[in-house]
């Protein structure tokens, strides 16, 4: 999972990673997925964007999110969709 942070716009801290979930695999001990195969591409994946008040869902991961530039980083925080936040 990759992961990395940015500040938005309003000064708000955002933690970002990937998600991949596929059944049967992710699993402590399982191989992981080589994230460009086939099967990569078939798992639902999307990215997160976490603050310290809310979580909102990217639908998909975007190639080289890891290194966008800030503009890019807001612009696919502002079309993620709101989720709920778990409680710890």
């Amino acid at each position: 999972m990759a992961h990395r942070q940015f500040t938005d716009a309003k000064g708000v801290v955002w933690d970002v990673y990937d998600v991949v979930s596929l059944p049967g695999f992710g699993r402590p001990g399982e191989p992981q997925l080589a994230p460009h195969s086939e099967v990569f591409r078939a798992a639902r994946s999307w990215l997160v964007f976490e603050s310290a008040d809310e979580k909102r869902r990217y639908p998909i991961i975007p190639e080289n999110w890891e290194q966008a530039p800030a503009a890019e980083m807001q612009r696919l925080l502002d079309q993620a969709t709101a989720v709920s936040k778990r409680s710890p």
